[in-house]
Formats: structure tokens, sequence, C-alpha cells
């Protein structure tokens, strides 16, 4: 795991250094823009100023503009000033302990792993005792990159992370859906019988791989033709539906 950040967490006079790790890592296949002429030269982007006809192969030559709305104005300012401007903060602060378990999954945006700094493992294992054993989640503030973020510190099964969250106000909740009531006990209790044939302790213990990525990635080394995805009849009877797929699984 990548280390990304070394922030600290400050609780009244106790600073405890921690390390920020990435947990995830993708399996997107990527693609290169290569030339329609020649067919295999990479193509380049360029840039240009449709005032003056400046050409630029790379971002190293710009300046970064603010649009100021109220005074109808575009302010300029260099990398060097708004780097510092945008720069991150080393500490996390607290604004609130709650119960674990009460951050919805809905505002969690990304999810890091948190070690202790050599020196600070004792220190480290205090901190998650507590927060473990008194059943605690920590909310604080964190600037990463330029953003402040409201950020939760979650212990889950011996380990400690720490999940970026979205503001409230960022979030939308749909409206609560309807309730049809008819046919659905008869109907329920069928998908009931279907889905428990799914049934897992967690998601950890399943053996899951992306086959639709090493699909494509065999299409595009041997040409291999991927299985079309059926769709299914919205006019389909629902109850013969489910019978059927309660006897395939």
């Amino acid at each position: 795991m990548r280390s990304i950040a070394k922030p600290i967490i400050q609780i009244g006079l106790v600073n405890i250094p921690i390390r920020l790790e990435t947990l995830q890592r993708s399996h997107d296949i990527s693609f290169n823009n290569v030339c329609s002429e020649c067919k295999g030269s990479p193509v380049k982007l360029k840039w240009w100023c449709p005032k003056c006809s400046a050409e630029f192969l790379s971002s190293a030559g710009f300046l970064k503009g603010y649009y100021d709305k109220v005074n109808n104005k575009l302010k300029v300012f260099s990398k060097e000033q708004i780097n510092i401007l945008t720069q991150g903060d080393t500490k996390i602060e607290i604004i609130a302990v709650i119960p674990s378990g009460n951050v919805p999954f809905y505002f969690v945006e990304k999810t890091y792993s948190v070690m202790p700094e050599k020196k600070y493992e004792d220190l480290f294992a205090l901190f998650y005792a507590v927060l473990n054993d008194y059943g605690y989640t920590i909310i604080g503030k964190y600037s990463l990159r330029g953003h402040q973020h409201i950020v939760a510190i979650i212990p889950y099964q011996e380990r400690l992370f720490m999940s970026m969250l979205y503001y409230p106000d960022e979030v939308n909740l749909p409206q609560e859906l309807a309730k049809t009531q008819q046919n659905i006990k008869d109907n329920a209790e069928l998908l009931a019988k279907i889905l428990q044939k799914f049934e897992r302790n967690s998601l950890i213990e399943l053996d899951i791989k992306d086959e639709r990525t090493e699909a494509v990635i065999k299409l595009l080394e041997e040409g291999t033709i991927m299985d079309s995805v059926p769709v299914p009849n919205p006019k389909s009877d629902i109850k013969e539906l489910l019978k059927k797929s309660l006897e395939s699984v």
C-alpha cells in the first residue's frame, strides 16, 4: 500500500502521528490516443491561446485564473500563489465523537488505511483500543490536496480506517420508495428464498473477480467475443420469473 499523507491526530495536548495509505487499486483499462494517419504514433495534446495564438505542449507555462463574479473581473495568479492558498494541513481536528456504525454509507467518498508512525505504536494502540472498546467513531476536519474534508476515523476488525466524507449539503437523498401492497407477500417470500441461496457471512470471504475487465482484455488481445447481457422484458409476469429463478439457482 502507498502512503499518501502523514497527518497528526490532535486530541487536546496529545498528538498522534499517523500515515494514510491507499486501500484500493483500480481495474480500469487505459487506452492511448494514437494518430489515425500513421496508425501508431502517440498523439500529444496541445493548448493554444485564441487571443495571441501562443501554443503550449504542457501546462508548465500556464497561469491560474479565477473569475470574480462580484466585480466581474478575471484575477490571475501564479502556480506558486495557488499552492500557498491550497496547501493542506498536517493536523486532523476532532469536531465530534459518535457511536460506531452511525456514518451512513452514502456519505463515504473514499477510505484509507490508518497506520502508526514509527516510535508512536504504543500511543496508536491506545487510541485504537479506546475507539474499539467504547464503540467510538471520530468525526474531524482535515485538509488534503487543497480541499478541506470531513473525515471519519473508524476501528474495524483490529484495523483503523479513515473515510473522506461528503458534506451534508453535498448529499441529495432520493424520495422514499412507494410501497405497493398488491401481491407483495407472496412475491416477497419467493424473492427471499432466491436471495437465501446467496447468503454468505462477509464480502471478504467471496472469491470475486472482475470478469468484465478480464473479458475486455481477452477481446483486445485475442479478439474473443464477449457474451451479450440479456435485457429483461418489463411486461413479464414477476411471479413466474421468480419461480423460474428459484429453480435455476
